[in-house]
């Protein structure tokens, strides 16, 4: 009997022949799951960035607005600049809105991702909400800190005996890195959540 020659077929996934046997396993995806299928065009090259910037641009800055307008009220309501609302208080809501803006930006991620979020992606997702928040809130402080003075932030130590250009300069660069670390931690944990189970 003659035996014809497999042929074999080639996808961006992997190879398979019609013989049914199936090379470089490791490698085949040839997905049964549409949403698996979604993410991947979701989720691609260009539209990979394209995705997460929008979601880091909205959300890193929402956080940022709702950053201003607690520094805004708050001093308003409670002048003295040494009280614990300032400075626990403020703490407290920054960190509590930093977590809602990383979780709500992923929700969003893997709402575009028909609900299969990639654990990587979903870091960088919010590692990129985070830097859109820390530049922009640094911004925001350092341009507060030269109109209203270093009484701003007179709940830091030794704040008062610094010049404006030091304060401004010691806010801009202790919120950035601050917020991209804390940031990090964020979208790790709520990406592990969030994210997709790999099936062995």
């Amino acid at each position: 009997m003659r035996h014809s020659r497999p042929f074999t077929c080639a996808c961006h996934f992997g190879r398979l022949d019609v013989s049914g046997r199936r090379s470089n396993l490791d490698h085949l995806e040839v997905s049964r799951n549409p949403a698996r299928v979604t993410l991947r065009n979701t989720f691609s090259s260009p539209g990979l960035n394209r995705v997460r910037i929008r979601i880091a641009l909205k959300f890193g800055l929402l956080i940022t607005l709702g950053i201003i307008a607690w520094v805004v009220v708050t001093h308003l309501l409670v002048p003295n600049p040494r009280s614990p609302v300032h400075s626990l208080g403020a703490g407290i809501f920054f960190n509590l809105l930093h977590i809602a803006g990383i979780y709500l930006a992923l929700s969003t991620a893997k709402n575009e991702a028909a609900g299969a979020l990639v654990f990587k992606e979903g870091v960088k997702t919010g590692l990129a909400t985070a830097l859109v928040y820390a530049v922009s809130a640094s911004l925001f402080f350092v341009v507060a800190i030269a109109a209203v003075g270093p009484k701003l932030m007179a709940s830091e130590p030794g704040a008062e005996n610094l010049s404006v250009t030091q304060v401004a300069l010691g806010a801009f660069f202790g919120l950035f890195v601050g917020t991209l670390v804390f940031g990090l931690i964020y979208s790790t944990v709520i990406s592990f959540f969030l994210a997709k189970r790999q099936r062995a």
